[in-house]
């Protein structure tokens, strides 16, 4: 939470369990975060991390590339669940405690996984993306009506935004933007009075 002066959390969390391995020579530390509002329910994550010769790990933040080794084409299709920042004015640390906080939260229906709860001022992070540059992104989506803001980083320039239709099913919605071609976070943030679900990520 107090990575590199953060002090907002960015993610539902509760016990981690955090744990060190190495593997073919790199070091990486496992962990979980809560999904379902509930701490009984986890979704596994890691990152990797150096020891250095003094034995102290400089801290590193969460990532969406976690095991890949580098960050993620821009290209295709994702799934939403893999944000690594998602959160609101109502995110607290451990869920499931308060049945009437609308913090926003991964979960699965039917073994479809999907972000949902995201309420207004809602922000979903993916850290990091490469090669973006002018691209549509579309977004799959259900839910109350809207509207979706496009950002490379935190409090950054708004890159792209679009309408969003009240909608009880899943619905395609297309946003133009231009990401920076460099390593880059894919950050949306949602505004509206209701709350919608976020399925999937694509980009073409």
């Amino acid at each position: 939470m107090d990575y590199k002066g953060n002090t907002k959390r960015k993610a539902p969390a509760g016990t981690i369990h955090g744990g060190i391995e190495c593997i073919n020579g790199q070091y990486y530390i496992f962990y979980h975060r809560c999904t379902n509002d509930t701490d009984f329910s986890r979704q596994a994550c890691a990152e990797p991390i150096e020891i250095l010769e003094d034995g102290s790990i400089p801290q590193v933040g969460i990532t969406t590339q976690g095991l890949n080794g580098a960050p993620l084409k821009a290209q295709g299709t994702f799934p939403a669940a893999i944000c690594c920042y998602l959160y609101n004015d109502d995110t607290k640390n451990v869920q499931g405690v308060n049945p009437k906080r609308k913090q926003p939260v991964v979960t699965a229906t039917d073994g479809e996984m999907y972000v949902t709860a995201v309420t207004d001022r809602t922000k979903i992070g993916y850290r990091n993306f490469i090669g973006m540059g002018s691209k549509t992104l579309k977004l799959s989506i259900r839910g109350d009506e809207g509207r979706i803001l496009v950002y490379s980083e935190e409090d950054g320039k708004l890159l792209g935004e679009t309408e969003i239709i009240a909608s009880k099913e899943w619905q395609i919605i297309e946003i133009n933007h231009k990401l920076p071609m460099e390593e880059s976070m894919l950050l949306l943030e949602y505004q509206g009075s209701g709350t919608i679900d976020l399925k999937e990520v694509y980009f073409l």
